[in-house]
């Protein structure tokens, strides 16, 4: 799988509703769901992944994962089964503090640079 791919084996959720892209949004990008844009420092939850590519001014509705388990990249070394968050706007990494800055939880162990499985909650 490549970042943004969803495991469609497992269910999954589509963001279900309208949220106008405020900035262009890639596949595997981290997306900040109040701020209809891809993550950036400060932002909190909740948030989704992309599984398209989205152009400014675009409906996100069907092109963000919000439940579900999908690829993401490692910013630093991440083990099974621990909460992550966003560290970039396409990568993730553990020292989840607070219900708000959780985008998931680890399916599999992953270090810097490297793909992993991310159960979306």
């Amino acid at each position: 799988m490549a970042p943004g791919d969803v495991n469609r084996l497992r269910d999954f959720t589509l963001l279900d509703y309208s949220v106008t892209a405020t900035a262009d949004v890639a596949k595997g990008d981290i997306v900040t769901l109040k701020a209809g844009r891809k993550w950036q420092s400060g932002d909190g939850g909740p948030y989704g992944v992309a599984t398209r590519a989205t152009s400014s001014g675009v409906d996100l509705k069907g092109r963000v994962l919000i439940d579900g388990v999908v690829a993401v990249l490692c910013s630093k070394t991440v083990t099974v089964q621990t909460y992550v968050k966003p560290a970039s706007s396409t990568q993730v990494h553990t020292g989840v503090t607070g219900l708000t800055d959780v985008l998931g939880e680890s399916m599999i162990a992953g270090t810097d640079g490297t793909e992993i499985d991310v159960e979306l909650e």
